[in-house]
């Protein structure tokens, strides 16, 4: 409940300083706590072995469906509402913006803040060795570079990032996937505001460039998410079968 309350009050007022009002504030700090205690809800069954917030394939998709799409259409349906009846906006284009923006955001970062908050991140750093150490900066810097290069030139390169994330799901695992899909989001967010790169090919206007973003994000993530959830149970299955073999040896 702290937390929703402080989201709340973090909401009312970012809203306040962007439109200067109360009441559209408060309403739409309202929609986004919904958002969110629906978000929580559904995670709080999910099983977290070895602080793991994605464990299997079943769990992945039943992440997509809460923090993918019942969370941010509960909040998207009064958000809109909000926005048509007290600044005059499209209601569906309010709702497809809002929509789009917060599924992007709670599949986004929900992985990546658990990891953090849990320990996750640290205590892979500190278990790793110097070379695993070294591996991860190089992965991450081809991220980087990868992202700043299939964003930043006209070019039909938009493939190229894909390429190191799934090194890294590979190599790192889950936890560090969601590390590297906020890198990807970041950069391609910092060169898309500008301007310039491919997304630039796209007409202006109905924020198509940054749905357009959203969605490819959305889908590199949930691909590797996938990926990384698929190795996680061929792993529990060969440790299962170790352990069997050592107790009938």
């Amino acid at each position: 409940p702290g937390l929703v309350v402080a989201s709340f009050i973090a909401n009312l007022f970012a809203n306040y300083l962007t439109r200067g009002t109360v009441t559209g504030p408060f309403l739409f700090g309202a929609a986004n706590a919904v958002e969110i205690v629906i978000a929580a809800y559904g995670l709080k069954f999910f099983q977290r072995d070895d602080d793991e917030l994605l464990n299997s394939l079943a769990e992945v998709v039943r992440f997509g469906l809460w923090a993918g799409l019942i969370a941010p259409v509960c909040g998207a349906l009064p958000g809109a509402a909000t926005a048509a009846l007290l600044f005059h906006r499209s209601f569906w284009e309010a709702a497809g913006i809002w929509y789009c923006s917060d599924a992007v955001g709670l599949l986004l970062f929900t992985p990546f803040f658990h990891s953090l908050f849990s320990g996750r991140f640290a205590r892979s750093i500190g278990h790793a060795g110097p070379v695993r150490i070294l591996e991860g900066f190089g992965l991450f810097g081809l991220v980087i570079l990868a992202t700043f290069v299939g964003f930043g030139f006209k070019a039909p390169v938009l493939w190229l990032p894909i390429l190191p994330i799934l090194l890294v799901t590979f190599r790192l695992g889950p936890s560090w996937t969601s590390v590297a899909a906020v890198i990807l989001a970041l950069v391609a967010t910092i060169i898309t505001d500008r301007g310039i790169g491919a997304l630039a090919l796209l007409p202006p206007g109905m924020a198509i460039r940054e749905l357009f973003m959203m969605a490819y994000v959305g889908c590199v993530l949930a691909m590797n998410l996938l990926i990384a959830a698929a190795l996680s149970e061929k792993d529990k299955v060969r440790m299962r079968l170790l352990r069997t073999n050592i107790r009938l040896s």
